[in-house]
């Protein structure tokens, strides 16, 4: 249920901005030149948001992916260092007895 309003919703103010957008366009104080080249100049920043936005995730993915794997060798070491420990006290033990 949420997911269906939650579409509902992205796709209505896609559609809202699209229509105020162009309505904009349309009624703009300025000559259809001007408007255009100044649309023109600032286009690139509404069609490249997605790109920008999938680069800043992938790259936090990375990031977040390098820190586990740091993360995960530092633990690994840590737990062989224990075990080593252990297997050393266990053999000292073993040939007190």
């Amino acid at each position: 249920m949420r997911r269906i309003f939650r579409s509902n919703y992205l796709k209505g103010a896609a559609a809202g901005f699209s229509t105020l957008f162009t309505l904009c366009m349309l009624i703009s104080p300025q000559d259809g030149k001007t408007t255009r080249k100044q649309v023109g100049e600032n286009i690139y920043i509404i069609i490249n948001a997605p790109e920008k936005l999938t680069a800043a995730l992938r790259g936090r993915k990375q990031k977040l992916h390098e820190y586990g794997r740091g993360r995960h060798q530092f633990f690994s070491s840590e737990i062989s260092t224990v075990k080593k420990e252990a297997e050393a006290s266990a053999m000292k033990d073993w040939n007190k007895n």
